[in-house]
């Protein structure tokens, strides 16, 4: 009599040649890495582009830094705008990047998909207002005069960015994870329908979560055939216009941020000094 053997499911997906990722965490640490910076980079981008940058056409910096008069402001718009947000959006950058396979499925209709970024913009500056205050204004910050301690409002303002962050991934993850595998599924299908595995997918040019769920599109999309490039057409272009502007912003907010804001001149974005 032939004994059964019970052969337990492997956790993670098969690549399409039946490959399993290999030395999978200390990529996803990697990944997690790149993806907090480039999260942080995007969300000073927006902010250095749009509020300090003198593009001649437009110059906000001087109504913004006059916006209130009262000698709180300067703390606000800078700890609430900027320095909280930032390790806000690279917590959720991470998600984004890295949805977890419980998200796959989940997903989310597309006025949602629409409501959700401003609603969570909202509710993370909202929140870092709060923090500013808790952290500079509320009657134990001044009881310990921690305001002329630099070192500490930095770690604090970092701590309070993550948990930001933490606080509002519950109404973002099911929308990242939605917004990851419209950007996938486009080209999973074209890959398969020319039974062609783009080579990013076999090497680590991109997280394990996001090369596993390729391949879970790719093997689903099995047997469908014709050239779908007419069908994806108008989503590659979308996809390519977001993936510019999110190039160029980061790069805006990692020179303004790192660079000019401290004391250096650029010869695209003037000194806002």
């Amino acid at each position: 009599m032939a004994t059964q053997v019970n052969i337990k499911p492997h956790k993670y997906e098969a690549l399409p040649d039946g490959r399993f990722i290999r030395l999978r965490t200390p990529q996803t640490i990697i990944w997690s890495v790149v993806a907090g910076l480039l999260g942080a980079g995007f969300i000073a981008g927006l902010y250095f582009g749009i509020l300090e940058v003198n593009w001649h056409i437009f110059w906000l910096k001087p109504g913004w830094d006059g916006l209130f008069t009262n000698s709180w402001w300067p703390t606000y718009r800078h700890t609430a705008f900027r320095d909280i947000p930032e390790p806000a959006f690279a917590t959720l950058g991470v998600y984004t990047l890295l949805a977890k396979p419980k998200y796959w499925e989940k997903k989310v209709a597309t006025w949602r998909l629409a409501v959700t970024p401003p609603l969570v913009i909202v509710l993370t500056l909202a929140l870092g207002v709060l923090g500013t205050y808790l952290l500079n204004y509320a009657p134990w910050a001044s009881n310990h005069d921690f305001s002329t301690v630099v070192a500490w409002h930095s770690v604090g303002n970092l701590a309070l960015g993550f948990l930001v962050g933490h606080i509002v991934r519950y109404i973002w993850l099911p929308v990242g994870a939605t917004l990851q595998g419209r950007i996938l599924e486009g080209g999973a299908d074209k890959a398969a329908a020319r039974r062609r595995t783009p080579l990013w997918v076999n090497l680590p040019d991109a997280p394990p979560v996001v090369r596993e769920r390729f391949s879970k599109l790719y093997v689903a999309s099995k047997g469908v055939v014709g050239d779908l490039y007419e069908h994806h057409a108008g989503r590659k272009w979308m996809i390519f216009f977001m993936v510019l502007v999110f190039i160029v912003v980061t790069a805006i907010g990692i020179i303004g941020h790192y660079w000019v804001g401290a004391g250096h001149t650029f010869w695209l974005l003037p000194t806002t000094k």
